[in-house]
């Protein structure tokens, strides 16, 4: 008689974690869960001063804010400052074009986190903190 066959990559289950629903907790996702923990608590010591909108794969910001999209790609929207003409927008020192002031202005889909400033208006960077997908 042959003895079945087993991985020899799994998990123990000394180290798998039950939850009160009798959900099994592996350690990945338990790191996983840690890490998305760590980016939400984080995101607001970024920017002070601004309001800290949350969005799952889009998010609307203005200047000064601190925005986290859940998702990747997240489509971003940035509501510029008053004003008369058009203002260039960088995202991460790259630049992402010239846009109407006093306007929301829908400036594209990102998979990275973005640093975001309004040339020549002297307003705060807005910073917007994309999740990675787990």
């Amino acid at each position: 008689m042959t003895r079945p066959r087993t991985s020899r990559f799994r998990i123990p289950t000394a180290s798998r974690h039950t939850g009160s629903d009798g959900a099994t907790l592996t350690p990945a996702l338990l790191m996983r869960t840690a890490l998305v923990s760590a980016a939400l608590s984080q995101a607001p010591f970024a920017a002070a001063g601004g309001n800290f909108p949350s969005g799952s794969n889009a998010i609307t910001v203005k200047p000064g804010d601190t925005g986290t999209c859940a998702l990747s790609p997240c489509r971003i929207t940035l509501e510029m400052p008053p004003g008369d003409g058009r203002y260039e927008v960088t995202g991460n020192e790259i630049s992402i074009g010239s846009f109407p002031a006093g306007k929301a202005v829908d400036i594209g889909n990102y998979f990275d986190s973005q640093a975001l400033v309004i040339k020549g208006t002297g307003v705060k960077k807005t910073y917007v903190y994309i999740l990675k997908g787990l």
